[in-house]
């Protein structure tokens, strides 16, 4: 609901964004090195010139190394896809301020069969990705 509407068309994805260190965060790592998913989020960091790694080879942090193609996931080469109900939630937001954003949130907040279909939906597309790829 939140965010830039360049999310939704994104033209950074795929390694088009030209940085020297791309940040991701290593959704599925217990699949790829589960003895370091401790459950507090892991990052994964894509090298993308030599400067970046110099920059990364500076850093005193616990480094694995892995494929990309071991940690990519969908949102790192598709952008997401803006939802149904954004439209009205920035139309409430403008019209009555943040101070009701309890009530803007709940009226428009799917019900909890949704969101489980919702999120089971983006894993098994995940999986899906991961197989073909």
């Amino acid at each position: 609901m939140y965010l830039r509407n360049s999310c939704y068309c994104c033209p950074a994805k795929s390694g088009k964004s030209h940085s020297d260190i791309t940040l991701a965060d290593f959704l599925g790592i217990q699949s790829v090195f589960p003895h370091i998913d401790d459950n507090n989020g892991v990052s994964a960091v894509m090298i993308n010139t030599t400067k970046g790694e110099e920059i990364f080879n500076s850093l005193s942090v616990e480094k694995y190394e892995t494929t990309y193609d071991k940690a990519r996931q969908i949102p790192m080469e598709q952008s997401v896809k803006e939802p149904k109900q954004r439209k009205k939630f920035w139309s409430h937001y403008e019209s009555e301020g943040i101070s009701c954003m309890d009530t803007i949130c709940n009226k428009i907040q799917p019900s909890i069969i949704k969101q489980g279909i919702r999120k089971t939906k983006r894993i098994i597309q995940n999986i899906l990705y991961w197989i073909d790829n």
